[in-house]
């Protein structure tokens, strides 16, 4: 009689793991011996409790053990499954389509091309005088105040005369008053050693840090909708610098005419870069009363650019950059003056200077 009991109490309960003391539930362990009472529903079993082979049977002496799968406790009392090992990272199809890869070509720098006007001119006759000094060692062994001394010391020169730019860090521009105190210190190119670091000069250059580069092409450049208060050669190089080089612009557009479109010829190197369109935006003048918080009003006005490739030579120049003359010529905006045409209807060549 009592083994049956003891057989139906064996066929009731669930194995589970012995513990040093109670759960957190508060109830019991198994650690008196006795084994802990679990009912076993459908879902524990979902949820991944133990299967119905780990049910002991009194006749079999004790069946297959399999253990509880671990839990981590809150902090709350409730229990949270550990996480699963972690599938493998999922198999990336590859791309066909050449729109959708990553482009990992240099970006390319922008640039923008300036005219070479007087004042250019002017500043390099200037710096004729100058020289240009590499610093070898520690640049901040000596300060530039403290080069200047040492070179009006070693050289005979008034400090006042002497005048240090630094251009970077280890690079220097030393502005003389002559061009014979230049080659004085040049002196074929021996370095000038000092305690902590030596110098070592050359003669100034536009060359220095510069690339050679060339505009091959010529084309022909309309811009439609410069407005008759910015109609300025200055406009349409603001516009076309990052591409373009005007080399003469058309009479009809130097005369006023046509206002429709700016019509000129410029040097490129890619015209097929042009955009087709772009804002002109134009700066408005100064506001009578002081707007809160500050900002600055301008105009923006929409313009179309047309491309044409050309052959360099236009039937009627009215104003060539180059040759910074005027051909045909009618107005000179550069000196407010009216020319009449030659004799017999042919073209006059007249300095603008």
């Amino acid at each position: 009689m009592a083994d049956s009991r003891l057989q139906d109490r064996l066929g009731a309960v669930v194995w589970c793991r012995k513990d040093a003391g109670s759960s957190a539930a508060g109830g019991r362990d198994g650690i008196d011996g006795t084994a802990a009472s679990i009912p076993l529903s459908a879902g524990d079993a979902d949820a991944g409790g133990p299967p119905s082979d780990v049910v002991h049977n009194a006749g079999e002496g004790g069946g297959r053990r399999r253990k509880r799968r671990r839990t981590r406790r809150r902090r709350n009392g409730g229990e949270v499954p550990l996480p699963a090992a972690a599938d493998p990272p999922p198999v990336m199809p590859l791309v066909d389509n050449a729109a959708e890869t990553v482009d990992t070509a240099p970006a390319v720098r922008p640039r923008r091309i300036i005219d070479r006007s007087e004042r250019i001119a002017r500043a390099e006759d200037e710096l004729r005088c100058a020289l240009s000094v590499l610093v070898v060692g520690d640049p901040t062994a000596v300060s530039v105040d403290g080069l200047a001394a040492e070179f009006a010391r070693r050289y005979d020169l008034p400090i006042s005369s002497l005048e240090f730019h630094r251009l970077r860090p280890n690079d220097l521009l030393l502005l003389l008053p002559s061009i014979e105190d230049a080659v004085r210190i040049y002196n074929d190119g021996r370095p000038i050693l000092l305690d902590q670091l030596s110098l070592h000069c050359r003669r100034w250059s536009r060359f220095k840090n510069a690339a050679g580069v060339t505009l091959p092409q010529m084309v022909d450049v309309e811009v439609r909708g410069v407005p008759a208060h910015v109609w300025e050669l200055e406009t349409t190089e603001h516009l076309l610098d990052e591409w373009c080089w005007v080399h003469a612009l058309h009479p009809d557009t130097v005369q006023r005419r046509d206002y429709s479109s700016f019509r000129l010829s410029a040097w490129c190197s890619s015209p097929e870069r042009i955009p087709a369109a772009m804002h002109l935006v134009v700066v408005e003048p100064p506001a009578l009363v002081v707007e809160v918080p500050p900002v600055k009003r301008a105009l923006s006005y929409a313009v179309s650019i047309t491309v044409v490739p050309g052959d360099g030579r236009l039937p009627q120049v009215g104003y060539n950059k180059s040759l910074r003359l005027r051909v045909l010529a009618f107005f000179c905006w550069r000196c407010c003056t009216n020319w009449d045409l030659a004799p017999g209807g042919g073209i006059s060549y007249v300095a603008c200077l």
